[in-house]
């Protein structure tokens, strides 16, 4: 049996040297922050304190810190842009301004309680949850739209008939698929289920008593579409 040698840099093979030693003769350092890596606080700082020794430095935890600083202005774009094209959308088919306000209004109240539930729940507001915004916008204004179109054809009820029936069961197989993501064993993805499920029973609740009070002060008849 072959008894193996001391490593040493020069006894290394080719690939794994030139990972710490550049040609030039530098050496590759490697630190590591103190406390808890998966705090993104604690990478920020890390970062800030290591950028201003060596301001090229590169790693997992510049890369934290600068997708914390660009992540939030990116997914802020993107639901503003989402919220735009969604009012433009409903403006072109509903035709009414006012109309147009009671469907988004419900959402962003809902929106409201979702943030101010997180908060007191105790839910961070990350990466995940941020993308899942312009998400339930979407998911929210189907919800809206049942509504309204059933009421601009003056169908009687809302809540008793059979679309009040049908959002509230789409929106129950919408919430078993993103609620079993609250049962991940990755934290993250655990964290984005339960913030999935906060957003969508205040958008549910908006939409099943906040959207039909709005409506039922709208008491300018439905359009007609006869020739």
């Amino acid at each position: 049996m072959l008894k193996a040698g001391p490593v040493t840099l020069e006894t290394m093979p080719a690939e794994f040297r030139q990972d710490w030693v550049a040609p030039d003769g530098r050496w590759r350092v490697q630190v590591f922050p103190r406390g808890d890596t998966r705090d993104n606080a604690t990478l920020r700082h890390f970062a800030r304190v290591v950028q201003a020794i060596v301001p090229q430095a590169v790693g997992s935890a510049i890369s934290v810190a600068e997708w914390t600083a660009l992540a939030p202005r990116a997914f802020g774009t993107a639901g503003a842009l989402a919220l735009v094209i969604i009012s433009v959308l409903l403006l072109v088919v509903l035709r009414r301004f006012k109309t147009v306000l009671m469907v988004l209004g419900p959402l962003l109240l809902a929106g409201i309680f979702t943030l101010g539930a997180a908060s007191v729940l105790g839910f961070s507001i990350n990466f995940a949850n941020i993308i899942t915004l312009p998400m339930m916008l979407g998911i929210g204004v189907a919800f809206d739209i049942y509504f309204v179109m059933r009421h601009r054809a003056d169908a009687p009820g809302l809540l008793g008939s059979p679309t009040g029936r049908g959002v509230v069961f789409s929106a129950l197989t919408t919430g078993s698929a993103f609620g079993s993501l609250a049962l991940s064993e990755s934290p993250g993805m655990a964290e984005m289920g339960k913030f999935l499920g906060l957003a969508l029973f205040f958008i549910l609740a908006c939409t099943l008593f906040i959207l039909p009070a709005l409506l039922g002060g709208d008491s300018r008849p439905a359009p007609s579409h006869s020739p």
